[in-house]
């Protein structure tokens, strides 16, 4: 069975349409096809069954106008006499259905017959008892008719009747009509067919209904899962207690748990976010009081709260100060903006160290549960904001609706990384203040170095007034010029704004016309050509390399072009190789006269030449080389010096 209707089922599948391949036209084509079977089962054996009562009926009235015809036909066959064998004929053609009757002697030779029209060829054999030929039109029974002596029923249609001796005069042949017989055949048929084709519309219609009330429920449980496809999760009612009920509990039950399941995740999605967000803003560089107010909006939009504030704790005052404040009040129209020590809930929370939760107000002290009732409040959330048990704020929390057992957890989340932000904010503050206040002190530093510097060559310059000595003059003048130098990289340093390095291009730029300046140079006959790049030394190296330019260019402008003579000095700074670890080029050039061949500047006794080897091999611990070929070009490679604690 479970073989038969698998195949049924199958074959069922690859007829229907997809569309149309569903339980309901499965159950109602099988139905249906059970039900034309029994209808034609039903027709075909209601026609056999009354065409077998018909002809009983019609074997029945045979064997009547038969058994009358034998006893009619006793004296005409004795008497031979024609017109008394007509009269019988003749009344026993007016019985209905006979179609022809006709008396025949013992020899079946033909004596009298109805009508003119030939007799069909009779066939029968010369038995003693009656016997019949069915043709497609009429029934030809042929019985034998004895003498009154016999006197007894024949037994026709009598298995067991006996036959006595008796003297048969002849044979009487009756043809009947079957019209009537296929009339009444047909018409039975016709009734059956249409009595088939209403059973099987009535029942089909209500084999349709009652597949239908049988699957409508998992008509309704198939739309339930396209539905649970699609995102949405209905719940179907339960009508009763079969499989279908019990299947259609357990979707109920699963689109619950997938409903309950997938509205978590979205929360958890949606908290996740959440504290994304509040981690997002509490790194950005915003002041203080506009983060904390980005946080507050952030949650009231979040959780869907009717008020939430954030407090940051003064410890001098003991008393909370309000930073923030979104929903029913805003930081400008909240009631209070300071909260000295009370029993609020809040300062018991801050008190215990401990958040206050509940999705019920009743646990509140009188004045806030009648603040509470009347801006619709039903549930709260009060942290503190603590970092390794030191209080720095609270976090306040008011909703209208219930919160969830996640919602409070995500928000003890949030309240851990709200209270790390301001403890970030108020250091940031603390430093960028501290910063500030350091600048100003270096920037004060650089300023008095460099006036002191400026005094110290200004007292260098009084004193030259006193002194009559030329070289000595000369002496103090190039060290004036050597403090000057110095206190040039000072002053750059406090007037920039980055103190901690020197733009080395603009510092030779000043430095050079400084120097030529001083020395009262004909720019006319000596030429300044600067090729510099964009550099910037720290002081550790901008000082030295300072020096160096200026012994270099003083140099220049005191020794090579004696005797008016026209000339050119060219500065060349370059920066190397700065993706693969810098170094510096520097390079003073000028020409004029030269150094004479013999003179070996690391063993000189001049105080400009032993600096400039000093400073560039020892103080910039770079290299030094003179080419004496074109005038003098002095050219030293170096690297920054990397800034060194002292203290």
């Amino acid at each position: 069975m479970a073989f038969l209707a698998g195949t049924i089922n199958k074959i069922i599948s690859e007829i229907l349409p997809k569309r149309f391949n569903t339980i309901r036209i499965k159950l109602l084509v099988v139905a249906v096809a059970g039900l034309v079977l029994a209808s034609i089962i039903y027709t075909i054996d209601s026609v056999r069954s009354e065409q077998a009562i018909m002809r009983k009926e019609i074997d029945k009235k045979v064997e009547v106008v038969t058994r009358l015809a034998t006893n009619l036909g006793e004296l005409p066959l004795l008497s031979r006499n024609p017109e008394l064998m007509q009269r019988t004929l003749a009344s026993l053609k007016n019985v209905a259905d006979v179609s022809y009757a006709a008396f025949y002697d013992f020899d079946m030779n033909l004596l009298e017959q109805t009508g003119d029209t030939p007799l069909p060829v009779c066939d029968h054999p010369r038995k003693p008892d009656m016997s019949f030929v069915e043709g497609p039109h009429y029934i030809d029974l042929c019985a034998p008719v004895f003498s009154i002596r016999a006197g007894e029923d024949i037994g026709i249609f009598r298995d067991d009747a006996a036959m006595d001796t008796r003297d048969q005069v002849g044979w009487i042949r009756i043809g009947f009509s079957k019209a009537y017989l296929n009339e009444a055949q047909q018409s039975i048929i016709l009734r059956g067919v249409l009595i088939a084709l209403i059973f099987t519309f009535l029942s089909s219609l209500l084999v349709y209904k009652l597949t239908a009330a049988a699957t409508k429920p998992l008509t309704l449980l198939s739309g339930a899962v396209q539905s649970v496809r699609d995102g949405r999760y209905p719940e179907l009612s339960v009508s009763s207690g079969d499989e279908v009920g019990i299947l259609t509990s357990e979707f109920n039950r699963m689109s619950r748990s997938i409903s309950e399941r997938e509205e978590m995740l979205v929360t958890r999605a949606r908290l996740s976010s959440f504290v994304s967000d509040i981690g997002f803003v509490l790194t950005e560089g915003a002041p203080l009081r506009t983060t904390l107010q980005h946080c507050t909006e952030i949650i009231v939009t979040q959780i869907d709260s009717a008020l939430v504030r954030i407090w940051t704790f003064d410890l001098e005052e003991n008393a909370f100060v309000l930073q923030a404040s979104s929903g029913i009040y805003t930081p400008a129209d909240s009631p209070v903006s300071r909260l000295p020590a009370d029993g609020s809930t809040l300062w018991t929370a801050a008190e215990q160290l401990q958040p206050q939760f509940a999705n019920s107000v009743h646990i509140l002290n009188a004045a806030e549960r009648e603040w509470a009732d009347k801006a619709g409040i039903v549930s709260f959330a009060i942290f503190p904001l603590a970092i390794e048990s030191r209080l720095v704020g609270m976090l306040e929390i008011y909703s209208g609706r219930q919160l969830l057992n996640e919602t409070f957890t995500t928000l003890d989340t949030v309240a851990d990384q709200i209270a790390i932000g301001i403890q970030r904010k108020l250091a940031e503050q603390h430093i960028e203040a501290s910063l500030v206040e350091k600048e100003v002190l270096l920037r004060e530093i650089h300023h008095r170095v460099k006036n002191n510097m400026q005094v110290i060559s200004s007292l260098l310059n009084f004193q030259t007034r006193y002194v009559n000595d030329k070289q000595f003059i000369t002496i103090l003048n190039e060290s004036q010029n050597r403090i000057k130098s110095m206190a040039l990289i000072h002053e750059k340093l406090y007037r920039s704004s980055d103190l901690a390095n020197v733009d080395f291009n603009d510092y030779i730029t000043n430095l050079s016309h400084d120097l030529f300046k001083f020395y009262g140079v004909d720019t006319d006959r000596i030429t300044l050509k600067l090729d510099l790049q964009r550099i910037a030394f720290e002081i550790d190296t901008a000082i030295p390399c300072g020096l160096l330019v200026n012994e270099l260019l003083t140099n220049s402008l005191k020794h090579a072009f004696p005797d008016g003579r026209r000339g050119e000095i060219h500065i060349i700074l370059r920066e190397k190789n700065a993706d693969k670890g810098s170094h510096y080029e520097m390079t003073v050039s000028d020409n004029g006269i030269g150094i004479p061949a013999d003179l070996d500047i690391t063993k000189t006794k001049s105080l400009g030449l032993q600096l400039i080897h000093t400073l560039s091999e020892h103080q910039l611990q770079g290299r030094l080389d003179l080419d004496r070929s074109n005038g003098t070009t002095f050219h030293i490679t170096f690297r920054k010096l990397k800034y060194k604690k002292r203290i």
